[in-house]
């Protein structure tokens, strides 16, 4: 087996669509021999993405057939035609995200600046799992959660909404314990799609970046983590230091975020450095982390374009919010602050 995938001649879908997810003489790439080449000095991200609703979607779809007068199998070959449509909607659009995610390298480049970036490890149904350079992964997850709007499923309920976990570490970092961490992520996800309503549900993206030799699972690093409690003038304030997971489009989507750090990358022509400066950005969490004025303090002291980037509609860094009856303030600011740092990970550091 292990000589028949190497020579791909493997009957597997991932082998049977290998030019469209491989379009390596195309792009001028070269097959990466390891995770460390894939990587490329940077971090690695898992992806792992599965369908939102798919039970309930074909069980609605199975009950309008039951009042047909389809005979049995007329009413298997309508229960496939729903997970042919699905499984066609999931293959192209991962191609085209791949397409747009993943740009050609030039092919005078050096080898080790051709190594294709990522590598399909299934593909099945409404799953997929993936893993690829962690500079890449949430820009992935964008672009293929947008590319599945374009193609509806069968029953006429709109497209496949995806929830999508990624996590990213080390390349070192035990890869079965790494895809545990993404699934629980998708989990983590799929619980914020459940509590949408009706007209807001899409699809939904949750991430971590494990910069240790060990992970003790999301809920529990978030809560000591992320979330901050105290009492001031005699009454408990909590904290959230991250919002994730998030809605990948719609307002304050993974998608405004991503367009967010990218902004705050953004060099400044006149000083010739990026316009907003690292150490600054990375003392507001440290003041977060201190209490919601001392935050609110850091934050008004950056410039207001900054400000403008970072914080909510109205460019404030806290929103007050409901979770389970208490009252609580979130912010965004610092997820937009680590997805600029993704790239940065494993890499020499500078300022």
């Amino acid at each position: 087996m292990g000589c028949r995938f190497y020579a791909e001649r493997t009957k597997d879908i991932i082998g049977l669509m290998r030019a469209a997810l491989y379009p390596d003489k195309k792009n001028h790439w070269c097959e990466p021999d390891d995770l460390a080449q894939l990587a490329a000095g940077g971090y690695l991200a898992l992806i792992h993405a599965d369908g939102n609703g798919i039970g309930k979607r074909y069980k609605d779809w199975k009950e309008k057939a039951k009042a047909s007068a389809l005979d049995h199998l007329g009413k298997e070959a309508r229960g496939e035609a729903f997970f042919h449509s699905m499984r066609v909607a999931v293959r192209r659009a991962l191609v085209d995200a791949l397409g747009k995610t993943f740009p050609a390298a030039k092919a005078t480049a050096p080898k080790a600046e051709r190594r294709r970036p990522y590598e399909i490890l299934m593909l099945g149904g409404d799953d997929l799992l993936m893993i690829c350079r962690a500079d890449r992964a949430l820009d992935f997850a964008r672009q293929y959660a947008e590319e599945l709007k374009e193609y509806p499923l069968a029953d006429g309920k709109g497209p496949l909404d995806v929830a999508i976990g990624v996590a990213i570490a080390q390349k070192t970092y035990p890869l079965h314990r790494l895809h545990e961490l993404a699934e629980s992520l998708a989990s983590s996800a799929k619980r914020l799609y459940r509590s949408l309503r009706s007209e807001k549900k899409t699809s939904v993206v949750d991430w971590q970046v494990v910069t240790q030799s060990w992970f003790e699972g999301v809920a529990e690093a978030r809560r000591r983590g992320e979330r901050v409690t105290y009492t001031l003038n005699g009454k408990a304030e909590t904290l959230l230091l991250t919002s994730r997971p998030y809605r990948v489009s719609g307002d304050d989507g993974l998608a405004v975020l991503l367009d967010a750090a990218s902004a705050l990358g953004r060099k400044d022509e006149d000083r010739g450095r990026e316009k907003a400066a690292r150490s600054p950005l990375r003392s507001l969490r440290g003041a977060c982390e201190r209490g919601r004025l001392l935050g609110e303090m850091t934050f008004d002291r950056l410039d207001e374009d900054i400000r403008k980037t970072l914080g909510w509609e109205g460019r404030t860094l806290w929103k007050d919010l409901e979770l389970n009856g208490k009252s609580i303030c979130a912010t965004r600011a610092l997820d937009v602050i680590g997805i600029r740092e993704i790239a940065r990970l494993g890499r020499k550091k500078d300022d």
